[in-house]
């Protein structure tokens, strides 16, 4: 998806909740950490376009985290990061205080982008 967007200068995820698709596994097995540390190409647009990303319904889920980590060091020109913590708990019962602590988590990444800021709402 991303690479047909080559000039992609916002990106929102508006990360919903997993019970949609509750029943639903993956057609191949999946280890998060490999596949953002050493299989992700990095795409022209993270690489030269991309400003600012909104995530919208913020956990600090590891998938999430392995994202942003992926952008936030890989993207020059990103000025902003905008989490929108989720109001409601998850299924473990964890609420918006471990979101806001996943939250200072991101902030401590390693950033390509001098500029780059990264609010909490």
């Amino acid at each position: 998806m991303l690479r047909s967007c080559p000039k992609l200068e916002i990106l929102t995820f508006d990360v919903g909740s997993a019970k949609s698709f509750p029943d639903y596994e993956l057609p191949f097995e999946l280890n998060p950490h490999e596949f953002w540390s050493r299989n992700a190409m990095i795409q022209q647009c993270i690489h030269k376009s991309l400003k600012v990303v909104n995530i919208k319904g913020f956990k600090g889920t590891m998938n999430e985290l392995y994202v942003l980590r992926y952008i936030i060091n890989c993207s020059r020109k990103l000025r902003k990061v905008n989490l929108f913590l989720a109001n409601e708990e998850d299924d473990n019962g964890k609420n918006r205080e471990i979101y806001m602590a996943r939250a200072r988590l991101v902030k401590q990444f390693r950033s390509s982008s001098r500029k780059l800021q990264i609010l909490v709402f």
